[in-house]
Formats: C-alpha cells, sequence, structure tokens
C-alpha cells in the first residue's frame, strides 16, 4: 500500500473483497501499516458473488474515507 501512498501516480487504489469481515480485517491492518491519516486514496469494496460477473454497481457497497459508499457513485463522478 505504501507504493500507491506515496505515488503521484495513482489518484485512487480500488481493493475488492468477498465478504465485509474480510475487507474490515484489511481495513484495520491498513491503517495500523500507514496510519489512518493517509488512507485517503484508497477505496474499499465487497460483494460476495463479485467472481460471479452476476452484479450491479449499486449493489457493490464499500468504504471511502470513513463514509459508506457504492461502487455506483464512484463511477458516476
Amino acid at each position: 500500500m505504501q507504493q500507491y501512498e506515496s505515488s503521484s501516480f495513482y489518484h485512487y487504489v480500488m481493493y475488492f473483497f468477498p465478504s465485509e469481515t474480510l475487507m474490515q480485517k484489511y481495513i484495520a491492518q491498513a491503517e495500523e501499516k500507514i496510519g489512518k491519516a493517509r488512507m485517503g486514496k484508497f477505496m474499499f469494496f465487497f460483494q460476495p458473488d463479485l467472481s460471479s460477473g452476476q452484479y450491479l454497481p449499486e449493489s457493490i457497497k464499500g468504504i471511502y474515507q470513513d463514509r459508506e459508499i457504492t461502487l455506483a457513485e464512484v463511477l458516476k463522478k
């Protein structure tokens, strides 16, 4: 994560997980490793059926800068 956080080549970084529990564990480890204040580039999403290809962006929930979002919200920007 540090290479993404410190690089000007990346404006945002998205991580996708198969479960909310796994996503929350990863976020906790990332905050511990690089610090909560440096998490501004990172978006974390979860969707149990993501690998099936049968989903809508509105159904993929996540967290960005301590707020809940959907993938659809990000794609609209």
